[in-house]
């Protein structure tokens, strides 16, 4: 798990990959004719692109949260199983005018992709040094911690409060959260209260860590209880918004937090949250799709299976749509193609995506630049759909974004700023598992979780991690930071070499 292994080694991990991803492909195509198809051949090229991160990691060569190996196990089913599910069940984007041949169009995007993985390979490909940081060292004053983040857990449960009370009361804010047809008009203008009001549980989780490190090191079982009761707090304080990023991006980060500060979480343990994961992303998928309907199913009114039908939020959706992008990705490469059907935005919907982060006071709704929301449903639906009042809420994925806005060489380019993005948040996770110090750690957890949203996810999801499970921790850390003269204690210096 250092890191770096010897070059025979690196042979052999691509060796068992295309071996296994080539015979998987055989097998499923000797199986199902449906996957006869051309398309199945840039697929598995990027399914063995991205797999050899992921086999790197079973074999032990990378660490289970470095962040190259939580975006080969992540990328193996984003690239590779995702495509040919889509086949198999003939799931596809719903309530959109579909290309002429689906197959086609996803052949169409996973030969972007692969020329994409090839370029994201080689810019992993060169060795990095790690070296010590050369600045002076920042620790963390305890006492000045514990006054400041006491008086912020204080501020963030009376924002909370406040946020109770804007809605009538507990009844008053379930039921509006409940009703999925106007929660978003409801909560609109309030991100900066969310923000604050929703920050406490990732507070008392970060402030019982770094006050307990060592404990918690001694003591495992007691550091799984305090992520799980952080986990608790962040589901009573969030997913009555049917958000489950609210809840699945803080658990990731509090379990990397531990990997690196108190103790090595075991692959088993991952497993298992991983299944707790995938539980609650079906139940939470439930939610967002049913609202209070979702007690039927604990009243034995109806199944999860009929609710999840009506809903559209079955397993299908649960696995291509929110934890894939494929069919959304090629039709947008298809539109792209299709001659003067939507013009590249030129970068335009980046800036749209961040202006959420400025008031409506300061910046008003119709002076900001357009959005993926307004560039995506026209090209979705049709020049004018956004004002004829269509609204898409698809999410399009680093690539699928690039490509809205720069067309297919976009969508290739944006593979360039993902290697480098994963190339210097692994540096930084290296760096930060041999350094002793304990900002380094913490900041490297927040790094990982994010390079794994901003590969799959659009700008505007991104800022919003950084915003709200991020920065309320950030300044109080920052606050409560003293200088000292003496440097982190580091290993000595060493090459570190991907795949």
């Amino acid at each position: 798990m250092s890191g770096h292994y010897r070059p025979e080694a690196r042979y052999t991990t691509w060796m068992i990959t295309i071996f296994v991803v080539t015979l998987t492909t055989i097998t499923l195509v000797s199986i199902d004719d449906r996957l006869r198809h051309w398309a199945m051949l840039p697929v598995t090229v990027s399914g063995v692109l991205i797999g050899v991160d992921a086999v790197s990691c079973l074999r032990r060569h990378l660490d289970i949260f470095d962040p190259q190996a939580l975006l080969g196990l992540f990328g193996f089913h984003f690239f590779y199983l995702a495509p040919i599910l889509h086949i198999v069940w003939d799931y596809w984007a719903r309530y959109l005018e579909a290309p002429p041949d689906w197959p086609a169009a996803l052949g169409a995007m996973s030969i972007l992709n692969v020329v994409g993985l090839t370029i994201y390979r080689i810019v992993l490909h060169f060795p990095s040094k790690i070296t010590p940081w050369r600045s002076k060292r920042h620790a963390i004053d305890l006492p000045a911690l514990g006054v400041i983040g006491s008086s912020a857990i204080l501020i963030s449960l009376a924002t909370f409060a406040f946020i109770i009370m804007k809605f009538g009361g507990v009844q008053g804010y379930l039921s509006t959260m409940a009703d999925r047809t106007t929660v978003a008009d409801s909560t609109r203008g309030l991100g900066w209260l969310f923000v604050m009001g929703e920050a406490f549980p990732m507070m008392i989780f970060g402030l019982v860590v770094i006050r307990w490190r060592q404990s918690l090191a001694a003591h495992p079982k007691l550091a799984y209880a305090l992520l799980a009761a952080m986990v608790v707090l962040q589901t009573l304080a969030t997913a009555a918004r049917g958000s489950r990023s609210n809840i699945i991006w803080p658990a990731l980060l509090g379990l990397i937090v531990l990997h690196l500060v108190a103790f090595r979480i075991p692959r088993r343990t991952l497993l298992v949250c991983l299944l707790i994961f995938g539980v609650f992303m079906y139940v939470g998928g439930l939610y967002k799709g049913a609202g209070s309907q979702i007690l039927d199913v604990t009243k034995g009114q109806r199944g999860a299976q009929e609710l999840g039908a009506e809903t559209g939020r079955d397993i299908p959706t649960l696995m291509l749509t929110d934890l894939g992008r494929a069919d959304i990705q090629a039709l947008v490469l298809h539109r792209k193609q299709e001659q003067g059907v939507s013009p590249d935005s030129h970068g335009v919907t980046y800036f749209g995506n961040l202006s959420f982060l400025v008031p409506p006071q300061i910046l008003p709704r119709e002076a900001r630049p357009a959005d993926k929301v307004v560039v995506g449903t026209d090209l979705l639906y049709g020049p004018g759909s956004f004002k004829a009042g269509l609204r898409t809420t698809r999410i399009f994925g680093l690539a699928g974004e690039a490509v809205i806005n720069f067309g297919y060489v976009g969508g290739i380019a944006s593979f360039l700023v993902l290697g480098l993005a994963i190339r210097g948040a692994r540096r930084f996770y290296l760096r930060a598992k041999l350094n002793q110090d304990l900002l380094p750690k913490l900041a490297a957890a927040a790094i990982c979780v994010g390079v794994i949203l901003f590969h799959g996810s659009d700008l505007d999801n991104v800022a919003w991690y950084a915003l709200k499970q991020v920065l309320p921790m950030a300044l109080v850390i920052v606050l409560a930071l003293r200088h000292t003269s003496s440097y982190p204690s580091i290993a000595p210096l060493t090459r570190i070499s991907p795949n």
